[in-house]
C-alpha cells in the first residue's frame, strides 16, 4: 500500500486491503480520501506505482504539492516519490524535515549528512518527508466520529488513462548481510587507566580504531 496526502486530501493506492483504516487516516485532520483498489497492483513496481499515482492526480485536479513517505515499509526503495515527480514534471525533494509557507512559496528543509539543508520551492513539488519529520498525532472521540461522516471516493484502475509501462523491473532475491561471529571479549574494569587501554588495544586489534 502506498499513501500519499495531498494538502487536506489522502489518496491510497494499494490491492485488496488497502481500504482498511480509512476512518483512522481521516481522523487525523484530512478532509477526504481517494482509494485505487486493484488485486495487479499487489506486485507492481515503482514505476507502475508512480503512474497510477500520476493520474489519480490528474484526476483530481487542482492539486499545487504531494506530501510523501520517505518509502514503504515493505520494500524501502525510496524511488516512487521521485519518479512519480518525474511523471508529473515537477521538481521533487527527499528527506523533508519541515514545510512552512504555502503551496507556490514554500520553504523546506531537509536532513543532509552534516546538517539541514533549507530549499525555496516555487511551483508545484513533490516532498518525500522523512522518517522523523512529524509526531504520530492521536485522534480523540470527536475527530474519530467526524471521520466516519467524511468522503471516501474509490476509483477504478481501468478508468484512469495508465500508459503501459516500457520496462519491467523484477525483484528476484533477497538476502542479508553475514553476520560476524562476535568475540565476546571481557575487560576487567578494576583498574580504569588499564581498562581503557586494554580496549583502545582490543579496538585497533579489530581494525575499528586506527593504529597512529
Amino acid at each position: 500500500m502506498l499513501v500519499a496526502c495531498l494538502g487536506a486530501l489522502a489518496i491510497r493506492l494499494g490491492h485488496l486491503d488497502v481500504c482498511r483504516n480509512v476512518e483512522s487516516a481521516l481522523s487525523r485532520g484530512l478532509d477526504r480520501v481517494v482509494i485505487v483498489e486493484d488485486e495487479s497492483l499487489a506486485d507492481a513496481g515503482r514505476s507502475e506505482l508512480a503512474a497510477v499515482l500520476a493520474e489519480m492526480i490528474r484526476h483530481i485536479g487542482d492539486v499545487d504539492l504531494v506530501i510523501t513517505g520517505d518509502s514503504s515499509v515493505d520494500v524501502a526503495a525510496k524511488m516512487v516519490p521521485t519518479v512519480l515527480a518525474g511523471e508529473l514534471g515537477w521538481p521533487a525533494v527527499a528527506e523533508v524535515a519541515a514545510v512552512s509557507g504555502k503551496a507556490g512559496a514554500l520553504r523546506v528543509e531537509r536532513a543532509i549528512p552534516g546538517g539541514v539543508q533549507v530549499l525555496e520551492v516555487s511551483g508545484p513539488a513533490v516532498l518525500a518527508a522523512s522518517a522523523d519529520a512529524a509526531v504520530p498525532r492521536v485522534a480523540g472521540m470527536k475527530e474519530l466520529l467526524a471521520a466516519a461522516k467524511k468522503p471516501v471516493e474509490l476509483l477504478e484502475l481501468a478508468a484512469l488513462k495508465v500508459p503501459p509501462s516500457g520496462a519491467v523491473m523484477t525483484v528476484t532475491g533477497r538476502s542479508r548481510p553475514e553476520r560476524k561471529a562476535r568475540k565476546g571479549q571481557l575487560i576487567n574494569t578494576t583498574d580504569p587507566a588499564a581498562a581503557a587501554a586494554e580496549l583502545v588495544t582490543a579496538l585497533r586489534e579489530a581494525g575499528t580504531l586506527g593504529r597512529n
